[in-house]
């Protein structure tokens, strides 16, 4: 709980940090939109978090992120000096009405480079 406070406060006092960061894609957006907030994690904790088993053809085999591993790929392959991942999940209420999204922001300044929907409900 003591990072998504530490989040607002950086969302509310650094907004407007990148000039050309698109308003919706603000990190500011997301606490607005209701969004829970975590980290910075660490990419190697992510990392581990996220090593699924895949049977197929008769053999199993782990993987990265499953078979979202070319999406995390791609958006870890974005990743700058100084960037940070955040993860998110949707606001409580958004879970119940089957609209709930959970995942993971790449987040560089205030601005949300790109993320990955790790769950949906």
């Amino acid at each position: 709980m003591p990072r998504i406070f530490v989040m607002l406060g950086l969302a509310l006092c650094c907004a407007g940090a990148i000039a050309d960061c698109r308003d919706d894609m603000a990190l500011k957006s997301f606490i607005t939109r209701g969004y829970e907030l975590s980290g910075p994690l660490a990419l190697e904790e992510i990392e581990r978090r996220h090593m699924v088993q895949i049977e197929q053809g008769g053999t199993t085999r782990t993987v990265l992120f499953g078979r979202l591993n070319e999406k995390w790929l791609a958006l870890r392959a974005q990743r700058a000096s100084g960037d940070q991942f955040i993860h998110f999940r949707s606001a409580s209420a958004t879970w119940g009405s089957l609209a709930g999204r959970e995942g993971y922001l790449l987040v560089r300044g205030q601005c949300v480079v790109d993320g990955i929907v790790t769950f949906v409900s």
